[in-house]
């Protein structure tokens, strides 16, 4: 029986570290699909809302458009702020949806104490490797720089030990239809075994995937496409600004209908909180 299979019917489950934006979405996604999933988070008060069956992020039930409160009462999904109920054998797959940002810079403390903890899988009987699949923003490298170097200082081999792979997410919360269901998904894994076994658990969800050579091209997609964005809607900004008498959105919505340019227009920023913060990882 394939891991995929073993998901579905609830032989194994997946553990899920930090329940904000991303890792609660990845926690919901799968739990609709039947996919039993435990959510580690260090926030006391966000771990009591996610088992009292609310959504523990602003208006993300917009976005997601179907009912928790019921994954949570038939026991598909919880919470806990103790980490170590992950480290077991029935957690077969890891998502990293954690913070990988202070300052607005990148940060990967946090990432570095979650592979530290993953680390314990070590002294733990599995009948595979448990894989790791990081949804966080890296800057490129960071898997051979941090993640690699740091695992194998615990005596964790990687591929062998620990299957570890990236898959970075790319989410629009305000819009409902891109979502983790239908936008393109980007994955790749250190090894070539670890892309197989990454798309049979992301297809549970994901209908669109898009296999990357490796960890490393799968790794460095978002920062590098939201660097572009970055670019392009500051200079709509600049445009906007250099010239007050013409209706610059319409000028960038004719723009766009040529064939090799997107549409951009100028606004308040340059795209949120997400956009500004990516471009900052190259």
């Amino acid at each position: 029986m394939n891991l995929r299979q073993q998901l579905l019917q609830n032989q194994k489950k997946i553990a899920v570290w930090g329940v904000g934006y991303v890792g609660y979405s990845t926690l919901a996604y799968f739990g609709v699909r039947g996919v039993r999933g435990l959510g580690v988070e260090i926030d006391t008060e966000r771990v009591a809302a996610v088992n009292r069956g609310e959504v523990p992020v602003f208006q993300m039930e917009y976005w997601l458009r179907f009912d928790t409160r019921a994954l949570v009462q038939s026991g598909a999904i919880r919470a806990t702020a103790e980490w170590r109920e992950a480290i077991h054998p029935d957690y077969a797959v890891h998502f990293l949806g954690i913070h990988t940002e202070m300052d607005g810079k990148p940060y990967f403390s946090l990432l570095e104490d979650v592979f530290h903890k993953l680390a314990r899988f070590r002294s733990v009987e599995t009948e595979s490797p448990p894989l790791v699949i990081i949804e966080s923003t890296l800057t490129p490298r960071t898997v051979d720089n941090i993640v690699i170097p740091l695992l194998e200082r615990e005596g964790i081999r990687v591929g062998r030990d620990l299957l570890v792979g990236c898959a970075p997410r790319r989410d629009w919360f305000i819009s409902p239809e891109k979502n983790l269901e239908t936008l393109p998904r980007i994955f790749g894994g250190t090894t070539p075994e670890t892309t197989t076994l990454m798309a049979e658990v992301l297809g549970i969800v994901c209908r669109d995937l898009r296999r990357a050579t490796d960890h490393r091209h799968a790794e460095a997609v978002k920062s590098m496409e939201n660097a572009y964005r970055h670019m392009e809607i500051t200079l709509a900004n600049q445009l906007a600004l250099a010239y007050p008498d013409l209706d610059v959105h319409e000028v960038l919505r004719l723009v766009g209908t040529k064939w090799n340019i997107g549409t951009y227009h100028p606004g308040f920023g340059t795209g949120g909180y997400c956009i500004p913060l990516s471009s900052q990882y190259v």
